[in-house]
């Protein structure tokens, strides 16, 4: 099974279509996770906190894949590794972010 997330994906490194392919991944529990966030509604601390924990975990698809067409567009204009790397960092600090603050309000 091939993964077309841009045109550019097949002229990209192969190490760079094994990262990319393996954070996409994530996508994949996209069905159990929207089942799942219902339930923050059950008795949130707040109602205005829950929402938001609520669309933040459900866009998380959405992020992941802007984070690796981002990648793939950063990767093909400097060339170096690390641009490929900073989407899916910053993705991971924002959600990380949410989280710690729900939990510090909550």
């Amino acid at each position: 099974m091939r993964i077309k997330i841009s045109k550019r994906f097949d002229t990209a490194p192969k190490w760079l279509q094994a990262y990319l392919t393996l954070s996409l991944l994530p996508t994949l529990a996209a069905p159990l996770v929207y089942f799942g966030s219902i339930f923050i509604f059950d008795n949130p601390p707040n109602e205005t906190l829950g929402w938001l924990l609520f669309l933040t975990i459900n866009s998380y698809t959405f992020l992941l894949i802007g984070a690796a067409k981002l990648s793939l567009r950063l990767y093909e204009r400097f060339h170096q590794a690390l641009w490929a790397f900073l989407p899916q960092i910053g993705v991971v600090l924002l959600l990380s972010t949410v989280f710690i603050f729900y939990d510090y309000i909550a």
